[in-house]
């Protein structure tokens, strides 16, 4: 196993992201990326949008925008997917959650709290409410109800009650306590055809409930009497004009006003491979209020920005994973294993492979991103120094039909044909079609080219580039599903897997050249003094009945860990100290290890004065690749903190 580097990653697409006629009029779609099961509101002089994200994690993406057109990423409401089944949604003992997780929840601000409230049921199960005092977060489970809302619309009335319509076919209207607990439910309509999708709103004392009649037609329910009925039934868009050719019609969604009082509607339109993407029509309420198109062709046609174009930063660009956090427009496929992955000091974001599999479908910590259609190019470069034979790291399309572009053993390959079958579950782990060598390569960079709009060829192009400039097409274009049963559209996913359990090698060398002085950092080199630099360790003392002459000292570490370490070796002269584990808490699963840390003072060149530190291990044969992987890991972060603290000496 090993730790793959993803340097930077560029996005670039066949056009803007809103697609621009002049400053005063915007075209649809606003975004060419996948956002269902719209969510749209407005804060004073900001918009906020809300949107599906099923089994990514974090959950919830929130959208801001200051005109409604441009819009940008800001974070996301559910933090992480903690739904009662951890093992299914962290892709665990063989489990997964596709096609659960988060959609058609609502959001709002609450202006008495001073909050913003996400509600969603998950599983058909229960309902999860989550708040936070910035829409960027950070947000926390603030309730749990025993009852599933499916498709809801959360609104806060005049009066500040709480209420949440919801349902399919028959919509009800449940009121909430302030303890954000169920304390009434009434059913507001019967259906004699398929409903879904319910918004719920108060205007001029006249409530109003958006549904959907998926995926072609959008229904308006009114009521003069009370937020309880009698309601009434009109259309709002009958199988409306779409701006995407091939594509389906603008439905669902939600309707916002601006401060100047002039309302909108922004629906999605069904647009596979790409998915489901937004798109923003300005509507009016005729003499009898109900709301309306201006015409059946708004959303195909220029229309009027709302208000003040408000320019935000390109979805397109370069990403060079900086930290201290991803950017809110990335979501790991299911919830990853945080101890896997981290930053790397001078940018670079680092993927210890999480899991031993060779199915990609379970493969933890695949970070995805949706692709920027109407046709969208990624490209990512990546440190591949550290692999071990047999791992695997690539670039993918993926959704329940994949390809991918990886490489393994020196060899650059195409994987095709992955998918998913019945409960989403994997019936192929794909088969390799082309090869390419890049023996000896430190560095790689792989291409995705993918034509997502409706009316392409649904190609995605797979190339790669051993120095970054000049690159080569690698086996013939996959062409994407158009299906919608798995509702998230393509995403490109970078990933790493290690394919086997055996370890390539027993043994692990991490190093590091650390600023400051050999006597600095050979002053903390003692058994007993770890703690002083190693964050991962709580404690570092002599066993208790053991003296100085014993050598046998106890570190506790911060995860509960405790280990006796027994020095065997020790030079002031030629600076190094070997040691050895004799008893741990929990018991290791494998026999021995002894490990050795010696310091080198550069007397030459560019850091002449800094000090060269190695730290070995050399493991017994039947320590598995997980220990050889975590062994490594855990040496680079004690090194980045000898290296912290050395320096400020």
């Amino acid at each position: 196993m090993f730790s793959a580097v993803y340097a930077c990653a560029l996005f670039a697409g066949a056009a803007l992201a809103h697609g621009d006629v002049t400053d005063e009029t915007y075209t649809n779609p606003v975004l060419w990326l996948d956002l269902a099961d719209i969510d749209v509101f407005r804060v004073n002089e900001t918009y906020y949008y809300s949107a599906s994200s099923m089994a990514y994690s974090p959950g919830a993406p929130v959208l801001q925008s200051g005109d409604l057109v441009n819009w940008e990423f800001i974070g996301h409401s559910v933090p992480y997917l903690d739904f009662g089944d951890p093992t299914a949604y962290s892709l665990e003992d063989g489990e997964q959650a596709y096609v659960r997780g988060i959609w058609a929840s609502s959001m709002r601000y609450r202006e008495s709290t001073g909050l913003f409230y996400w509600v969603g049921c998950v599983d058909f199960n229960q309902t999860y409410i989550y708040t936070a005092p910035d829409a960027a977060g950070p947000w926390d489970l603030a309730s749990t109800i025993d009852t599933c809302y499916y498709d809801c619309g959360l609104m806060f009335d005049e009066d500040d009650s709480i209420y949440v319509a919801y349902g399919n076919r028959n919509i009800s209207i449940a009121k909430l306590n302030e303890d954000l607990q169920e304390e009434s439910v009434t059913r507001i309509w019967n259906a004699t055809f398929y409903l879904e999708g319910a918004r719920l709103y108060n205007i001029n004392d006249t409530y109003y409930v958006l549904l959907t009649e998926p995926a072609s037609w959008e229904w308006t329910l009114k009521s003069t009497g009370g937020i309880y009925g009698p309601y009434e039934l009109e259309i709002l868009a009958n199988r409306t004009a779409s701006p995407i050719d091939e594509s389906g019609f603008p439905h669902q969604g939600g309707i916002v006003d601006t401060p100047e009082g002039d309302w909108y509607y922004l629906a999605f339109i069904d647009a596979y491979p790409e998915g489901r993407v937004p798109a923003l029509s300005p509507i009016y309420f005729d003499a009898e209020g109900w709301p309306r198109l201006p015409s059946n062709d708004s959303f195909a046609v220029p229309n009027k920005y709302p208000v003040e174009p408000v320019r935000v930063e390109s979805v397109l660009g370069t990403d060079c994973f900086e930290g201290p956090s991803l950017d809110p427009k990335w979501e790991w496929n299911h919830n990853p294993d945080t101890s896997a992955y981290s930053f790397a000091e001078c940018g670079g974001l680092i993927l210890n492979t999480a899991t031993v599999t060779d199915d990609l479908y379970h493969a933890r910590n695949t970070l995805t991103q949706r692709i920027i259609g109407p046709e969208g190019t990624a490209t990512i470069e990546v440190d591949i120094s550290s692999m071990q034979a047999g791992d695997v790291a690539g670039l993918s399309l993926f959704r329940d039909n994949a390809a991918y572009i990886g490489i393994q053993d020196g060899t650059v390959f195409l994987q095709r044909d992955l998918a998913l079958g019945e409960d989403w579950n994997t019936i192929s782990t794909g088969t390799r079609e082309a090869t390419a060598s890049a023996k000896d390569a430190s560095c790689i960079w792989f291409r995705l080219h993918a034509n997502v709009a409706p009316a392409s060829d649904y190609l995605g192009t797979f190339s790669y580039s051993l120095d970054g400039w000049n690159f080569e097409q690698l086996g013939t274009p996959y062409e994407m599903n158009t299906t919608y049963f798995f509702f998230i559209g393509y995403r490109q996913v970078f990933s790493t897997m290690a394919p086997s359990t055996i370890p390539t090698s027993t043994s692990v060398v991490e190093s590091a050249v650390i600023r400051a002085p050999l006597s600095h950092v050979w002053h903390y080199i003692k058994l007993q003094d770890f703690s002083k630099f190693w964050s991962a360790v709580s404690k570092s003392e002599f066993a208790k009945g053991a003296s100085e002459e014993t050598d046998i000292v106890k570190w506790t570490f911060k995860d509960g860990t405790v280990l006796e370490v027994k020095q065997e070796e020790h030079s002031t002269i030629n600076h190094y100290i070997t040691y050895s584990v004799i008893t741990s808490q929990p018991e290791l699963s494998y026999t021995s290890v002894v490990s050795t840390v010696r310091c080198y003072a550069v007397s030459s060149g560019a850091l002449e004065g800094s000090t060269f530190v190695e730290w070995t291990g050399n493991f017994s044969s039947d320590a598995d690749a997980s220990v050889i992987q975590d062994a490594k890991f855990k040496r680079r972060e004690a090194l980045a903190d000898l290296a912290k603290v050395a320096e400020k000496k």
